[in-house]
This record gives structure tokens, C-alpha cells and sequence, in this order.
């Protein structure tokens, strides 16, 4: 789903709910939708887990180019699952900005089931930051 598709429907969502409680109906049906939309977030076959840093005991992936880390700097998403999509021990990778280019880290051994999320100062320093997982 891009940027601009989620706006409309955050949006759409908000016009919603301001009609459903100005008339006096309840805004509970409408307001448990939000977390079902944000769970479907996913690009190019990836889901997105935002401000998740660690998925169990996660390991670097062998992506080629990749520093000591299985890191690559100033790379966008669309590349990061274009050149995890080429190797074959990588199953995601962690984004310090999912919107613009940015530093990728290509990771293995991933468990979804037990995730580490950023701490608040992380999350200042990093808004966009997370995890895309293959689905």
C-alpha cells in the first residue's frame, strides 16, 4: 500500500469516526478497524513491523555489498527487497527510514513470534524506522 493510499484511508477512518460520534452512535466497530490496517501495511511482498529493531535472535544476512553488519547505507526500500529477493539466507531486514534512502540492515533467522521494539529515544532519532519481514 503506498503513502499516499494510506493517508485516504487514515482519512477516511477519521471522517468516519467524527460522523459515527456526532451522532451519537458507538464509535467502538470503527475505532477496533485501525489496528486490523496498520497489520496489513506491506511492500513489494514484505510486511512491515514499524519501530521493531529485533525479531528474536536474528542474525546478518550474506547480502552482497554488505558491511561487516550485512548493512547498506543510503539505499530505499524498493532496493533493500530487491537485493534481499537475491539471497537466499535473507528473510527481511531492519529500515532506520522506511520512507526515504537510509541505512538497510539484511537479516536471517528470523522469529517473528518475539519481537524487540526501539526505545523512545530511538524512536525520536528514527520516526520511520522498522522491520520488513517476506511474507
Amino acid at each position: 500500500m503506498s503513502n499516499e493510499t494510506m493517508i485516504i484511508v487514515v482519512l477516511i477512518i477519521i471522517i468516519i469516526i467524527t460522523i459515527c460520534c456526532f451522532s451519537c452512535m458507538s464509535c467502538f466497530s470503527v475505532v477496533s478497524l485501525i489496528p486490523m490496517l496498520q497489520s496489513t501495511n506491506s511492500v513489494n511482498g514484505y510486511r512491515f513491523y514499524e519501530n521493531v529493531t529485533k525479531m528474536g535472535s536474528d542474525q546478518k544476512s550474506s547480502v552482497t555489498d554488505g558491511d561487516d553488519n550485512g548493512c547498506i547505507n543510503n539505499i530505499s526500500v524498493n532496493d533493500a527487497t530487491g537485493r534481499c529477493n537475491q539471497q537466499s539466507d535473507c528473510q527481511g531486514f531492519f529500515v532506520y527510514d522506511s520512507i526515504n534512502p537510509g541505512r538497510v540492515c539484511f537479516k536471517t533467522k528470523i522469529d517473528t513470534d518475539n519481537k524487540t521494539y526501539t526505545t523512545d529515544k530511538f524512536k525520536e532519532d528514527n520516526p520511520n524506522s522498522g522491520y520488513f519481514v517476506k511474507e
